[in-house]
């Protein structure tokens, strides 16, 4: 019976770290989609922290993993299985994480970003202010926004 509790709370430890690597994938999915409707700094946080999900996953999970190695080395041959395949799907989803994660972080850093109008600095109140008011057409030798 203490086999069992055992293997059922190594279970939950893999569970609960392969639903964060599962849960921080679907919403880089939602993050990358069109009109996603999360907020852009939302999606933005979801992209470039992705290796801080996985790495929250990973002190939950691989104990877990450690964990079902162990019993499956002493378990019965009824059990073995089980504890086999508890690693091996933790494991997997760890590294899918991961390998997402660093894929991810790696073509946000060389896709190219948007260009800025050049003779307005967005992040100058006066410049926003005016923006606002008068439109980007009345400002002079500045093209209009796409």
């Amino acid at each position: 019976m203490l086999f069992i509790v055992q293997l059922v709370f190594a279970s939950a430890l893999v569970t609960v770290a392969s639903v964060i690597v599962l849960l921080w994938l679907f919403l880089l999915a939602i993050s990358f989609g069109g009109q996603s409707g999360l907020m852009p700094w939302v999606a933005a946080g979801v992209i470039l922290y992705g290796v801080a999900f996985v790495a929250i996953a990973a002190v939950i999970g691989v104990p877990g993993i450690v964990w079902s190695r162990h019993l499956a080395s002493i378990s019965q041959p009824k059990w073995r299985k089980y504890a086999k395949a508890l690693g091996w799907i933790g494991t997997a989803a760890l590294l899918l994480g991961l390998t997402v994660s660093v894929a991810v972080l790696a073509i946000e850093h060389f896709r190219p970003k948007s260009q800025p109008i050049a003779c307005i600095s967005y992040r100058d109140a006066a410049a926003s202010a005016t923006v606002a008011v008068l439109g980007a057409e009345a400002i002079p030798d500045c093209p209009p926004p796409k």
